[in-house]
């Protein structure tokens, strides 16, 4: 299913959350989890599993992704028809809500963006401990140029961002030499979960089809 994009509903309710946790941005990261970015440019990782748990209408394949921010309106919509407050999304950090939602706090830095494993203490925020000239030459070395772009455009950011979140990817596994970095995620695997569960594809394939969360949770698993 490929859900077609749809029109904000309209809020009857107006925002009151202070001026700086107005959010100003998302993006999708996967099935369940986004990425916010407030006005005071902070981004925080939010798992809406729980809430997705209640509201099945959203776990169909497909349907998280058209996630749509009101920024007038201060709340996310899909074409479902269900809605969540930027409110509901202002809770205190690691701890999940009675609504399903779990906020984790990000950083304000931008090379700190979609690291969802040093989010949640997989990997430390200063690991690997590499200048932004080497982190792109590991990728410029690891990928072709053609994959490197459908990286930037998948994920929406720059080159450095996506990098250091594979450079995470890699670290799960004690792997950061290039020959073995190349085959560790040109290798096969069995999708788990989304679209595509159950299909067998290279862990590459998986990334640049959009499912980089699907498998940083499945190389985070103990």
């Amino acid at each position: 299913m490929n859900p077609r994009l749809k029109s904000p509903p309209r809020s009857r309710s107006s925002a009151s959350e202070q001026p700086g946790l107005r959010l100003r941005e998302i993006v999708v990261d996967g099935d369940h989890q986004l990425w916010a970015r407030r006005l005071d440019g902070s981004w925080q990782w939010i798992d809406l599993t729980g809430f997705i748990d209640e509201r099945p209408n959203l776990d169909v394949p497909g349907m998280f992704g058209t996630a749509r921010l009101d920024v007038s309106a201060q709340q996310i919509w899909w074409n479902s028809g269900e809605t969540i407050s930027a409110a509901q999304l202002q809770r205190v950090p690691h701890r999940p809500s009675s609504a399903g939602v779990l906020v984790m706090a990000a950083s304000r830095e931008p090379r700190l963006w979609f690291r969802p494993l040093a989010v949640r203490g997989l990997v430390a925020w200063d690991r690997p401990a590499v200048a932004d000239t080497q982190t792109l030459a590991f990728l410029d070395g690891l990928l072709r140029n053609d994959e490197i772009q459908h990286l930037h455009a998948t994920y929406r950011t720059n080159q450095e961002a996506v990098g250091l979140r594979l450079l995470d990817l890699l670290c799960l596994r004690s792997v950061v030499v290039l020959g073995s970095s190349s085959d560790v995620i040109r290798a096969p695997w069995r999708v788990p979960s989304g679209p595509a569960e159950g299909r067998t594809e290279t862990i590459l394939e998986s990334i640049l089809r959009g499912d980089f969360s699907a498998v940083e949770r499945d190389f985070a698993k103990p």
